[in-house]
């Protein structure tokens, strides 16, 4: 008698028995299989798989149409067929094959495979258990059939949660772990690839996006020419290109007419193409991995796939926005310890106050606090009492998100000294509708507004020495005007001498012939004799008009120095007479000869007698003296008019320095005559006292210049 059948007792028998027994549907997708099938086909992933893959290509055919009849007539149906393990081993197995509906549904086949070589015919090694299995035909029996093998599928989806969560949380772990972007792009392949169950090779590469392309950065088991081929793929070529571009998970084999870089060379496979996609949709790159089970679509593995390289995504995101912030912390902290020249100062600010929290170099630098010195204190205490009227009304403008700046404000060192400062005051750390914090920038300019300071002084007096040189330039412009006005009157005075002289001579010749021929009075003898002193005296002027308009010759003479001034003297009786100007004659009594240049010691005699006839306005003395001392002759010109300021002594040979006016003097003469005594290896000396007179003492060698310096 059969045993009596429960639904317990049917799960005990379809789990443990020693018969691999699978569930197909009409699609030939296996929906169910116990424990005695794994080992048979080496398989622990048979559920979701096709059972023509385990199937020799010699009997595929007979197989197909063993399975369909089965299905098809609900009979059950033997035979011997070659398999294929997972290894892709060949084994030899009887089979039976038998199809039932269930529930009202689509039949489903129930297959029982027996590998021959462990024993016995197939008849033999079914066992009592299998025989209540398939010699009952009630519905109850069947039902439970089915109902096991939901219960096996159930309970393979839950182990498919619990792996694929164990997959998330290692990579969620794995994006917590402080690693460059490249680590932990190898480390993600490394465990994804560990997962056997998943059903990948141990096999795949990470693409990032870069300049329009895809970018290899990370690879495990990748053959080398792929590598040289798939290194940069531009976006939207091929089958990673397509995705970076679409964004949208691909799942093609090697023979994919996309696949453009593929290469022909190796076997045939499939891989999933999964985007790098963030929330806000960007792609980020491309993760490509080699299936294990070539043609054989998992969704729920492309689903784990999209769900892993989401956290990938949010990974990168993070990690470049680490990056990005670590930069600008380096950039900033960088130039806030660099700027020596430029004062940080952070502040936390309070009701009506700000405290400083951060102090930096530059800040030391400028107020002489050290950092330890001034945090927690508060910022009032760099700035003058002065300027705190309104401190705590700036405070508030701060804290609601106003900036302040301040020119050219003076700060206190914590000397007590000022300091002139530029400061700029900018709000951040903004919550619950105000600003928490502030950082101030403080320029010190007091060197700044010292140059400029010291650039308005030169300015000042470069605008006045440009104003002194424009008047030299005008007074110079004068003084060639007037110079050459008297250069026209020496020539109009050389010409009239000449023009006076011959007629001049005539009548000296006439007077003498008469004063030597004619018998005259004793009277009109003596007016004779007077008439050719005074020609005699109208010779010596013409003369020295003629000497004074004739340029300097250059050339040396031995000259009687009495005689030259005895000469030039004659020139100056008229005007001495009118001005009321006694002159006053000491020569030495003996005087040797001079070896000197006749006209140029005769300009400078000249030029002092100007002098001191005008110094004697309202009448008054001129002595000129001479002496012979110890081989060198010595000319005083010495008068008793209005004299010299003391101020004045020391420019008096300076060039267009003058104590007259414009109309009597050009401050030409004195430099003039300094020039001319200095050729002549001498000296020129002055002695003068205001009120009383001026004394010019000419003093020259007896032998003048050596004749190599002529």
């Amino acid at each position: 008698m059969p045993m009596p059948l429960d639904q317990d007792f049917f799960n005990t028998v379809y789990i443990r028995s020693p018969v691999a027994t699978l569930v197909v549907n009409k699609l030939h997708k296996i929906i169910s299989a116990n424990q005695a099938a794994a080992d048979l086909f080496e398989a622990n992933d048979l559920v979701g798989s096709v059972i023509d893959t385990y199937i020799s290509p010699e009997h595929s055919n007979y197989f197909h149409s063993t399975l369909d009849n089965a299905l098809i007539t609900g009979k059950s149906m033997f035979g011997e067929f070659l398999l294929y393990t997972s290894k892709k081993l060949t084994l030899s197995a009887w089979g039976e094959l038998g199809a039932f509906p269930v529930s009202g549904e689509e039949p489903v086949a129930v297959l029982h495979f027996v590998h021959i070589h462990k024993g016995g015919t197939f008849r033999q090694r079914l066992d009592r258990q299998r025989s209540y299995v398939f010699t009952e035909s009630g519905s109850d029996q069947k039902r439970w059939l089915f109902e096991a093998a939901e219960h096996q599928r159930a309970r393979q989806e839950a182990e498919e949660l619990a792996h694929q969560q164990l997959v998330l949380n290692a990579l969620l772990k794995l994006s917590l772990q402080d690693q460059s972007i490249d680590q932990m792009l190898s480390h993600f392949l490394e465990i994804l690839l560990s997962f056997p169950w998943i059903g990948l090779k141990t096999k795949g590469c990470i693409f990032l996006c870069q300049n329009k392309q895809v970018v290899l950065k990370a690879y495990q088991g990748i053959e080398q020419r792929i590598l040289e081929r798939c290194g940069r793929i531009e976006l939207g070529s091929c089958l990673c290109g397509r995705v970076a571009k679409d964004g949208v998970s691909l799942y093609a084999s090697s023979k994919d007419p996309r696949h453009i870089k593929g290469d022909p060379f190796l076997p045939y496979h499939t891989h999933y193409c999964i985007p790098l996609k963030t929330k806000s949709g960007e792609v980020l790159g491309v993760v490509t991995l080699f299936s294990e089970n070539s043609g054989q679509y998992n969704p729920n593995t492309l689903v784990l796939l999209e769900n892993s390289a989401s956290i990938l995504a949010a990974a990168l995101v993070r990690k470049k926005t680490e990056n990005q912030l670590r930069d600008r912390t380096e950039i900033l902290s960088s130039i806030y310890k660099a700027a020596d020249s430029i004062g940080l100062v952070i502040v936390s600010l309070g009701e009506q106050d700000a405290t400083i929290i951060s102090f930096s170099p530059g800040a030391e630098k400028i107020f002489g606090y050290k950092e330890n010195e001034i945090l927690g204190k508060s910022v009032a205490a760099l700035y003058p009492k002065s300027a705190l009227h309104n401190f705590s009304e700036q405070v508030t403008h701060l804290m609601e998100g106003e900036s302040i700046a301040l020119n050219d404000i003076e700060l206190c060192r914590k000397d007590g000294s000022k300091v002139s400062s530029v400061v700029s005051v900018h709000p951040f750390g903004w919550g619950e509708n105000r600003s928490s914090k502030a950082v101030g920038v403080f320029t010190e300019i007091t060197e700044l507004k010292q140059a400029q300071a010291r650039l308005e002084q030169a300015n000042d007096v470069l605008e006045q020495r440009v104003l002194e040189r424009s008047m030299e330039l005008k007074t110079a412009q004068q003084q060639v005007l007037h110079a050459e006005k008297l250069a026209a009157i020496g020539q109009l005075s050389a010409s009239i001498a000449h023009e006076f002289n011959n007629p001049l001579q005539g009548v000296m010749t006439v007077l003498k012939g008469v004063a030597k021929r004619a018998r005259l009075e004793a009277e009109d003898e003596q007016l004779v004799q007077f008439a050719l002193q005074e020609c005699n005296r109208m010779t010596g002027l013409i003369k020295g008009l003629q000497d004074f308009n004739r340029p300097t010759s250059g050339r040396y003479a031995m000259v009687d120095i009495h005689q030259m001034l005895e000469s030039l003297f004659l020139l100056y009786t008229n005007e001495l007479r009118k001005k009321n100007i006694q002159l006053l004659t000491e020569y030495a009594s003996q005087m040797p000869l001079l070896h000197i240049v006749h006209d140029q010691l005769q300009q400078v005699v000249m030029n002092l007698m100007n002098n001191a006839t005008d110094a004697c306005e309202n009448g008054g003395t001129i002595t000129v003296r001479t002496r012979y001392v110890d081989g060198y002759v010595e000319l005083d010109v010495e008068d008793t008019g209005v004299g010299i300021a003391s101020e004045n002594v020391s420019r008096l040979f300076d060039p267009f320095f003058t104590t007259k006016s414009a109309a009597k003097g050009t401050g030409l003469g004195l430099a003039v005559c300094y020039g001319i005594v200095k050729n002549h290896k001498g000296l020129i000396m002055v002695d003068s006292e205001t009120d009383k007179g001026t004394c010019f003492t000419v003093r020259l060698p007896l032998s003048g210049v050596k004749y190599n310096e002529r």
